[in-house]
């Protein structure tokens, strides 16, 4: 009985011993046990084997943990550069379009009008109308010369079946692109080809296709 009792104290401080937290005394009195019991010292074993196993597995672990926390970080990555390759191009299409010069050259143009437009050029606003259609068109001039450097069509009163036939038109044809815009049920679209016009011929323009309304300069 007294060999039980002291094989269980033995036992419950082996785990501390395995881990070196047991005192010099302590740890003395334990090796000398084990030194005679050959059931603690199998204990010891098969706790030492236990130990090493679960050291093993948490390596495994740790090991797995890591390669999947470098994938996160990779797909984070790619997450990131798409949605940046994603908003600058949808900057460039929004800003920019792709147009055709008389001379049958591809020239890159701004495509809206900005604040710098704004400050360093003149506005003509022309309202007019064709049946029930409203037009507006922002004609942006040079300050000096008042020749036109972009004009954005703006068209009202067209049915939901015609604005978006059109609107899908200008959209899958690249040669006709103007940067077009469905909006209200209104149909936004810019035009580069009397680029160079004068404010009258662009005027004169406006008033061969609608009956003029409205003239504003801004």
């Amino acid at each position: 009985m007294k060999n039980e009792k002291e094989c269980k104290k033995i036992q419950e401080l082996l785990p501390m011993y395995i881990d070196n937290l047991t005192s010099k005394e302590v740890t003395e009195y334990i090796e000398d046990h084990l030194a005679q019991c050959n059931c603690c010292k199998e204990k010891l074993k098969n706790m030492n084997s236990t130990i090493s196993l679960e050291k093993i597995e948490q390596k495994e672990i740790d090991y797995l943990k890591k390669i999947k926390r470098k994938n996160f970080y990779k797909i984070l990555m790619v997450i990131i550069f798409f949605l940046i390759l994603i908003s600058v191009s949808f900057w460039f299409f929004m800003n920019y379009r792709i147009t055709k010069n008389p001379e049958g050259k591809y020239m890159l143009e701004k495509a809206t009008i900005n604040q710098d437009d704004i400050i360093n050029y003149d506005i003509m606003i022309l309202t007019g109308q064709k049946e029930n259609i409203t037009a507006t068109w922002y004609v942006i001039l040079t300050a000096k010369e008042q020749t036109c450097v972009n004009i954005i069509q703006e068209l009202d009163g067209y049915d939901q079946t015609y604005l978006e036939e059109q609107y899908n038109m200008l959209k899958e044809n690249w040669q006709l692109l103007r940067n077009p815009k469905l909006q209200n049920n209104k149909l936004y679209m810019n035009a580069n080809e009397w680029n160079g016009r004068t404010k009258e011929d662009i005027e004169n323009l406006f008033k061969e296709r609608y009956q003029l309304i409205n003239k504003q300069m801004i």
